[in-house]
């Protein structure tokens, strides 16, 4: 084909209000436009073959649980056949997949959760493998949210990459967020000391606190209070140097909770903000304890008294009740994986997976009939791949995978007089199925030369009466007589 037959503007100007590198890269590649005001990027036809290998690749990699490509143009997506189409259990498990602007979206159905689970860790597995394969450093990064677990495919980055979210970096390469799973060293072991009632008049923060029983926030039990939406309570209980994750709690629960109000609190425990804890609590407050609390030997706590607190209150001796992992995980923390404190960093965010469907979760109509010849809700999960934010990590590379360039082979004509066996050889080179592009635009060699590194074209040709030059984006050129030409590329192209 002929370059002057694509639109492919080439630059080496960076786009206005364009901080992702790999974004930028792909744009001077004449890949896609910068849409400045919407921050999402415009294929033009090199962006889409990209966009089109990709995805081959991508569906390739789940072909084992035979994905169903559907086209949905209704908010709920696949969902929308599912509530009419799937009615019996021996229609289950079922995998559709569509595309939904600049996403590869994925629904999965299935019987019940653990077998629904099981197939969207393996889904999302093997397109981490496949993504892998072609070059990208991925991490899994697991948040538990509100609605449940999700679970993300996400790289290093840099603030500003498209798709980057606050994240915690260790020097070991694991990545996490705010709600990530913790890792606790524990709370210092001390005798068993009765428990004493002490007078705190007007300390009602933990640094007030510490400062006059001069004990260090991880010797204190924070008692924090939430509501759902009917105003009842939920109190959970933190060690003093750590924060509750709100979307956590949540989850442990089952309910969607908020920090309770002036009101909310008073209503059902008066005013004792500050002075709150776990000994004595009301039975109509509901009290969980974050895994920092338990078996915690020596605690300061609240008295549930104003101006009082507790000192010497031991797990299960004094207190107790159901236990989760409930503390926001922050820089400093422990890595889970090596030990090591962490630190802030920016992941971005590549491909998404929810076990849950927020459309499937709340349709009265989405049920089959089991073999008792029940009514029965299936399992639902959603996995969503950003396209672009994963072209743009491609494109951070010096190269892209050989299966997904659009052309492999530029070939670039010495001068006027060798266009027409350039031209030959472009065509003898499509006739054994390796697209090809041929610089017919005149300019000179080292100007092709560049545009076929910002086209990231990993063989660039240069055709001089009967010889040509074949250079390779990782390695030495050479020469080679023009009738050995297609031979010899495809020799480099393993092919």
């Amino acid at each position: 084909m002929n370059l002057s037959d694509i639109l492919a503007p080439i630059t080496k100007k960076t786009p206005a209000k364009l901080k992702d590198r790999g974004i930028a890269a792909m744009v001077q590649g004449g890949y896609g436009l910068w849409n400045p005001n919407a921050g999402r990027v415009m294929r033009l036809p090199l962006g889409q073959m990209l966009d089109s290998k990709l995805e081959t690749s991508i569906l390739a990699s789940v072909a084992r649980w035979t994905p169903q490509m559907v086209s949905c143009p209704v908010p709920e997506g696949a969902m929308a056949i599912v509530v009419r189409q799937i009615k019996r259990s021996s229609q289950l498990p079922v995998l559709f997949a569509q595309r939904v602007d600049d996403y590869l979206e994925f629904q999965g159905y299935d019987l019940d959760k653990e077998d629904g689970v099981g197939q969207a860790m393996s889904i999302l597995r093997s397109v981490g493998i496949a993504l892998a394969e072609k070059g990208l450093s991925l991490r899994r990064l697991d948040e538990t949210v509100r609605e449940g677990v999700r679970c993300r495919l996400v790289y290093a980055g840099e603030k500003g990459d498209l798709g980057s979210i606050d994240g915690l970096r260790c020097r070991c390469g694991w990545i996490g967020g705010p709600s990530s799973s913790m890792a606790f060293g524990g709370s210092p072991s001390v005798e068993e000391e009765g428990l004493q009632k002490v007078h705190t008049p007007g300390v009602g923060t933990i640094e007030e606190l510490c400062g006059f029983l001069s004990v260090t926030a991880d010797r204190t039990v924070k008692t924090m209070c939430f509501a759902d939406e009917d105003g009842a309570l939920v109190a959970a209980l933190v060690r003093g140097d750590r924060k509750i994750s709100l979307d956590k709690l949540s989850f442990a629960v089952g309910k969607d909770l908020h920090p309770a109000s002036d009101q909310e609190l008073k209503a059902v425990l008066g005013d004792l903000a500050g002075f709150l804890g776990p000994i004595g609590l009301p039975d109509k407050v509901s009290l969980w304890a974050d895994s920092s609390v338990e078996g915690i030997s020596w605690a300061v706590v609240g008295a549930n008294e104003k101006d009082y607190h507790i000192i010497g209150a031991r797990w299960e001796r004094d207190f107790s009740c159901p236990v989760a992992d409930l503390a926001m995980m922050e820089p400093g923390d422990l890595c889970p994986l090596c030990g090591n404190p962490l630190t802030s960093g920016t992941a971005v965010s590549l491909a998404t997976l929810e076990l849950w469907n927020t459309w499937a979760d709340g349709e009265p109509s989405l049920t089959y009939v089991d073999q008792a010849n029940r009514k029965q809700k299936p399992f639902s999960w959603v996995l969503r791949l950003d396209m672009v934010a994963l072209e743009g990590a491609l494109f951070r590379g010096d190269k892209l995978p050989l299966s997904l360039v659009p052309f492999p082979v530029m070939i670039c004509p010495d001068s006027r007089d060798d266009l027409s066996s350039s031209s030959s050889l472009t065509v003898a080179l499509e006739r054994k199925g390796i697209p090809s592009l041929l610089d017919d635009r005149g300019t000179e060699v080292d100007r092709s030369r560049s545009d076929s590194f910002s086209l990231k074209v990993p063989i660039f040709c240069v055709l001089r009466g009967d010889s040509l030059e074949i250079n390779r984006a990782d390695k030495d050129s050479y020469t080679v007589p023009l009738e050995e030409g297609v031979d010899s590329i495809l020799s480099c192209l393993n092919l």
